[in-house]
C-alpha cells in the first residue's frame, strides 16, 4: 500500500472524502492546539509476504506454489524460485506441467510490475496514473483488495469523493476473497479505517490474523486511537515499536496529554533526525513555553520563522486567553494551594503590610534650633538664619509627617501616599519622609517606587537597617540587581557594634531578616520565642519564621497570636484561615471560611482603603466561597456613599467584577482608575490589561501592556502576554523580543494568561 505521508493534513477541506471528520481530525496538543501528527498507517506495502525455509523452497511441488499463487500472498524472491522451479520441470521433460506454471508466472509478474509501478507513481504524486498502474492489477484479477485500497487513497489526494468511494466499497466487496489471507485483519483494519469505521479497524487490529507487518499495524492502531482521544493507547502503541521516526508523533502526543518533560526529548530527537523541522521546531517553541522556558521557547519560534516564514505562522494559529482557574469557582479551589504558597513575594508584601511608619526624629529639629540660636550669639546671622529655617522646614515637615502616619492608621493609604509623595519633593533629604513614602508604595504593590525610596532613605540614614532590608526586599519582587547594594549593607552590618549586638534590640530584626535574604537562613525561630515587646510587625515576622520551618503546631499559634495582637487587621484573619483550614478539601474550606466570617465581626476598612494584598485575599477568599455577587453589591453601595477617597474600592470592584465574570464593566472601570484617577503604575496597568482581555479588546490590552512593561521593564506577566499577543497577531519577531527578555525562569507561572491554537477553519 502507499505510503500515507500525512494521517492528519492541514491541507484537507470539504472537497477532500472524508477521512475522520473535522472535529476529530485535528489532533490535541496542551488541550487545545491542532497539530499536524505523522503516523504511517503503512509501509510501502507491496502485499508480498516474508517466507521462511528459503533454502527449502525448491522442493515444493507446484500445486503449493500455484495455492500461493491465487492466496496474492507471495513475495519476488519467491517468485525468483517459481522461475527456476519451471526451468526444472521443463529440463525434465514435463512440458505440460512447466508451461502452465510459466503462463502463471508471466500473469502474476506482470501484476508485480504494474502494482510496484503504482507505487512509485504515488510516492512521486502522480496519482492518476498510480490509480491506472493499480487497475491494471486488478484487471489481471491479481491483488484487488489492496489495489483498491491504494486506489482510493490515490483519488483522496486527487479530492475526487466518488473515485475514492468507488475503490473503497470495492476494497470491501473483495475483502471476503481474502479471509484466509495472512493480512486479512490488516486489509479489513484499513478498509474500515477510511470509512471512518474507527472502533470496527481498531478491533480487527486487536485481534489479528498474523504478525507480518506489525510495525505498520501499530502504527495505524495508534492513529486511530488518536482519533479516539485516546493518547495514553497510541502512545503505548507507538512506544513499543522502539522507532526514533516516531518520536515527532510520540512527542506531540505526549504533550497532548500535558506530559511536557517526556515531550520535549521526544521533539528534540525528532528535530536531530530532521523529522519535519517545522513541525518539531513550532511545537518545541510551543511546550517550552508551557513550561517556563522562555529563552528556549523563543530561539525555537525565531528558528522556524526565519526558515520558512509563512509557513512557521501559519502552522499553529495560537488563540490568547485568560486563564480558567480566574473565573471558575472549581477550578479556583482546585488552585487554591498552590496559589497561596508562602513564596518570595508574598512573604515580602505580608512583611510590607505590618512593617511600622515611622514618626519624626525629633531630636534633629532640636539640634537646628539650637545651632541657629548658637550662631546669633556669635553673630552669624546668615548661618543662624540657615538653620532656623531648617528647623521651621522640618518642623512643617514632620507636622505633615504625623498627618500622613493618622492617615494611614486610619486605614486611608491612598491620601497618605499623595500627601507623603508631595512631602517627599519638599523635603528631598528626609530620610523618613522616604522611609514611610516607600512602604506606602509596597503596600499598594508599587514595589518599583518602593524601591527607589526605600533606596534613598538607607542612602540619607544608615543607621536605618529597615530601609536598607525593605529596600533588598523589594528590589526582589521587581527582579532588579541589588547585589552591590546589599553588599554595602552587610559592610555596614558589619562595622557597627549595634548590628552585631543582640542585646540591643532595634537591630536584631534587620539582622535577622538580612540572614533570610542572604541566604534563606531561618535564623528568626529562636529569635520568635524570646520575650520580646509583641507588636504586628513582630507577630507577622513569628508567623513567616514559623511558616518556613513547617512546624504546623507553632504555625497555628503564631497565627492566633497575631489574630489576638492585631485584631481589627483584616489581613490577620486571613492569614488565620489560610493556616487553620487550608488543609481541608476545597468545599469544605469554603464551608469554613463562610462560617468563620458569620462568627467573626470583622472590620473590612483595610478593604476598601487598605493594603492591595489585603484587598485581593479578602476579594479571592469571596470567590473560593462562591459569594463575589453580594461583594459586588456591597462595593457599589460603598462607591456611591464614597466622595473623598474611592480608588481602593474601585479597585476592588473592577476585580470583584472581572472574577465574577462582568467583563465590560470591570474593563470601564479599571479605565477610569487610570483616566480619572490617573492610577498608571504597571500593576494597576497590567491589571486593566486583564480585563481588557477578558472583554474582548485584545489590541487595547497590547497597548496597556506595553505601558505597563515601561513603567516596569521586569515585569514578566506584562512581558509573556505581550508575547502570546503578539504571537496570535503573527508578529513572532516583537514576540521572541519578549521572550528573550524573560529568560528561562522555572518559577514563573503566569496567573492571568494561557494559549490554544485556533481550531476555527
Amino acid at each position: 500500500m502507499p505510503e500515507e505521508e500525512v494521517a492528519v493534513s492541514e491541507e484537507d477541506d470539504k472537497n477532500k472524502p472524508s477521512k475522520p471528520n473535522k472535529k476529530k481530525s485535528k489532533i490535541i496538543l496542551f488541550s487545545a492546539i491542532s497539530v499536524l501528527i505523522l503516523i504511517i498507517a503503512g509501509s510501502v506495502f507491496f502485499f508480498l509476504l516474508s517466507l521462511k525455509n528459503k533454502d527449502k523452497r525448491l522442493n515444493k511441488d507446484t500445486t503449493s506454489i500455484e495455492r500461493k499463487l491465487k492466496k496474492n500472498a507471495i513475495q519476488e524472491p519467491e517468485l525468483e524460485l517459481m522461475i527456476k522451479r519451471a526451468d526444472s520441470l521443463y529440463a525434465k521433460g514435463k512440458h505440460s506441467e512447466a508451461l502452465k506454471l510459466y503462463d502463471k508466472i508471466a500473469t502474476h509478474s506482470k501484476a508485480i510490475s504494474n502494482y510496484n509501478l503504482g507505487v512509485a507513481q504515488y510516492k512521486q504524486k502522480n496519482y492518476k496514473e498510480a490509480i491506472n498502474s493499480f487497475k491494471k492489477t486488478m484487471n489481471d484479477f491479481e491483488h484487488i483488495t489492496v489495489s483498491a485500497i491504494n486506489a482510493s487513497v490515490c483519488a483522496y489526494e486527487l479530492k475526487d469523493k466518488n473515485l475514492f468511494n468507488y475503490y473503497l466499497a470495492l476494497a470491501q466487496s473483495t475483502l471476503p476473497k481474502d479471509v484466509n489471507d495472512p493480512l486479512y485483519s490488516y486489509y479489513y483494519a484499513l478498509v474500515h479505517y477510511y470509512k471512518q469505521d474507527y472502533f470496527e479497524a481498531l478491533a480487527a487490529l486487536n485481534k489479528q490474523s498474523s504478525n507480518f507487518y506489525q510495525k505498520e499495524k501499530e502504527h495505524l492502531k495508534a492513529k486511530i486511537l488518536t482519533f479516539l482521544g485516546d493518547y495514553p493507547s497510541a502512545i503505548d502503541a507507538l512506544e513499543k515499536q522502539k522507532d526514533p521516526e516516531d518520536s515527532l508523533n510520540l512527542g506531540l502526543m505526549y504533550a497532548n496529554i500535558g506530559e511536557y518533560s517526556m515531550a520535549i526529548p521526544k521533539l528534540e530527537l525528532a528535530n536531530e533526525y530532521k523529522t519535519n523541522p517545522l513541525v518539531s521546531k513550532m511545537a518545541l517553541g510551543l511546550i517550552y513555553l508551557k513550561q517556563s522556558k522562555f529563552a528556549n521557547a523563543g530561539v525555537n519560534l525565531k528558528e522556524a520563522y526565519d526558515e520558512y516564514g509563512e509557513k512557521a505562522i501559519n502552522l499553529f494559529p495560537i488563540n490568547v486567553h485568560l486563564k480558567k482557574s480566574l473565573f471558575d469557582i472549581n477550578e479556583a479551589q482546585k488552585a487554591f494551594k498552590n496559589s497561596f504558597k508562602f513564596d518570595d513575594k508574598i512573604i515580602y508584601s505580608l512583611i510590607f503590610n505590618f512593617a511600622p511608619y515611622k514618626i519624626y526624629n525629633a531630636s534633629l529639629t532640636i539640634n537646628s534650633i539650637r545651632k541657629g540660636s548658637t550662631n546669633i550669639h556669635i553673630s552669624d546671622y546668615k548661618e543662624a538664619k540657615k538653620y532656623l529655617n531648617s528647623s521651621v522646614d522640618r518642623s512643617n515637615a514632620n507636622k505633615l509627617l504625623t498627618k500622613s502616619v493618622k492617615m494611614i492608621l486610619a486605614h486611608q493609604i491612598q491620601p497618605a501616599n499623595k500627601l507623603l509623595q508631595k512631602l517627599a519633593k519638599q523635603n528631598k533629604d528626609h530620610p523618613i519622609i522616604h522611609y514611610n513614602l516607600g512602604l506606602s508604595y509596597a503596600q499598594l504593590k508599587n514595589f518599583k517606587k518602593a524601591n527607589k525610596h526605600f533606596s534613598k532613605a538607607y542612602y540619607l540614614d544608615s543607621t536605618n537597617y529597615l530601609s536598607a532590608i525593605f529596600a533588598i526586599m523589594s528590589a526582589d519582587i521587581i527582579e532588579k540587581d541589588r547585589g552591590k547594594f546589599k553588599e554595602i549593607v552587610l559592610e555596614n552590618l558589619k562595622q557597627d557594634e549595634l548590628g552585631r549586638s543582640r542585646s540591643i534590640n532595634q537591630n536584631i530584626i534587620p539582622k535577622i531578616l538580612f540572614d533570610y535574604l542572604d541566604s534563606k537562613t531561618n535564623n528568626g525561630i529562636e529569635w520568635a520565642e524570646e520575650d520580646k515587646a509583641d507588636t504586628p510587625f513582630t507577630a507577622v515576622l513569628e508567623v513567616l519564621f514559623a511558616k518556613l520551618s513547617g512546624d504546623e503546631k507553632l504555625i497555628l499559634r503564631k497565627t492566633k497570636k497575631l489574630k489576638r495582637i492585631a485584631p481589627t487587621s483584616l489581613l490577620a484573619h486571613l492569614i488565620y484561615i489560610e493556616a487553620n483550614f487550608s488543609e481541608l478539601g476545597p468545599k469544605t474550606f469554603a464551608n469554613q471560611i463562610i462560617k468563620y466570617f458569620y462568627k467573626n465581626d470583622i472590620n473590612i476598612q483595610d478593604f476598601y482603603y487598605g493594603s492591595y494584598i489585603t484587598q485581593d485575599l479578602y476579594i479571592y477568599f469571596h470567590q473560593l466561597m462562591g459569594k463575589l455577587y453580594p461583594l459586588k453589591e456591597k462595593l457599589q453601595k460603598k462607591l456611591q456613599k464614597e466622595i473623598h477617597n474611592p480608588i481602593g474600592i474601585i479597585r476592588a470592584l473592577a476585580l470583584t467584577s472581572l472574577y465574577g465574570k462582568h467583563f465590560e464593566e470591570s474593563y470601564s472601570l479599571f479605565n477610569t482608575l487610570i483616566d480619572k484617577y490617573k492610577q498608571r503604575d504597571s500593576e494597576m496597568l497590567f491589571l486593566a490589561a486583564v480585563a481588557s482581555m477578558s472583554a474582548d479588546h485584545k489590541a487595547n490590552a497590547i497597548a496597556l501592556l506595553e505601558l505597563s512593561k515601561l513603567k516596569n521593564n521586569r515585569n514578566k506577566e506584562s512581558r509573556y502576554g505581550l508575547a502570546l499577543l503578539y504571537m496570535e497577531v503573527k508578529n513572532y519577531s516583537a514576540a521572541n523580543i519578549q521572550l528573550s527578555r524573560i529568560k528561562n525562569d522555572s518559577r514563573f507561572r503566569s496567573k492571568f494568561f494561557d494559549f490554544s491554537v485556533d481550531n476555527r477553519e
